[in-house]
């Protein structure tokens, strides 16, 4: 349960316990004093408290559903650059798949199980992914999809 929900239900619960209170006062034909009239004040302002938490939380659910979404878009989008990228770089399908490990921060020997494959040819791929990225090692080869990322936002 996160905070939200603590509120809505903290709100519902003094809510309910003034309204039956409001109630009990009006069977028990109990005096109209400022007593009364406070309960009653409360009760109005919890139920207008109540809806507007409501309309907050189902706000909340919309927005995130969007960023979800926009998420989703920006991750396709990404992907078709790297893809692109790769395509570029004349990358076999092979190479591409161990590309793709190299930049989720797999490691070697990890992409060999995976792939099941030797790591000696994870070696060499990846040393052909180098070469042919104008790369050195694995840190300069994610770095540049990252300066890469970071200059396509930027425009």
């Amino acid at each position: 349960m996160n905070h939200k929900q603590i509120n809505l239900f903290l709100s519902f619960a003094l809510m309910i316990f003034f309204v039956v209170d409001v109630i009990t006062d009006i069977i028990n034909n109990a005096p109209r004093d400022i007593h009364f009239y406070l309960e009653g004040f409360f009760v109005i302002a919890l139920v207008y408290i109540l809806i507007f938490q409501i309309k907050e939380i189902r706000t909340m659910e919309v927005e995130i559903e969007t960023s979800h979404q926009e998420l989703e878009v920006l991750k396709g989008g990404l992907t078709r650059e790297i893809e692109k990228q790769f395509n570029s770089w004349q990358l076999t399908p092979s190479e591409k798949e161990v590309a793709w490990l190299i930049l989720k921060g797999i490691s070697y020997s990890d992409i060999a199980k995976v792939k099941d494959i030797s790591k000696r040819t994870v070696d060499q791929h990846s040393g052909s992914i180098f070469k042919k990225s104008n790369s050195s090692n694995r840190h300069e080869f994610v770095s540049g999809f990252i300066e890469e990322i970071l200059t396509i936002q930027s425009e």
